[in-house]
């Protein structure tokens, strides 16, 4: 598994993200088996979480919307 970072720890990365806006980020998953995206306090999944599983040697597009201060969803497109 994989964990997204806390909310307050991707406040303090993106100093300047604000409520309602998101940042897209394309995981990349180079190793030989599946990976699963999991989240630290603060950020909720919002994805089915069988598309939170992400195949061998392959790639997803995530996108993380800030919702409040601290506070973000995430989805696995």
């Amino acid at each position: 598994a994989d964990t997204i970072d806390t909310g307050v720890n991707l406040d303090t990365a993106f100093p300047n993200l604000a409520v309602g806006e998101s940042i897209y980020v394309y995981y990349v998953n180079s190793v030989a088996f599946a990976s699963t995206i999991t989240a630290a306090a603060g950020v909720t999944l919002g994805s089915a979480a069988a598309n939170n599983v992400i195949a061998a040697s392959t790639g997803r597009l995530l996108m993380l919307n800030k919702t409040g201060v601290a506070t973000y969803v995430l989805y696995v497109i």
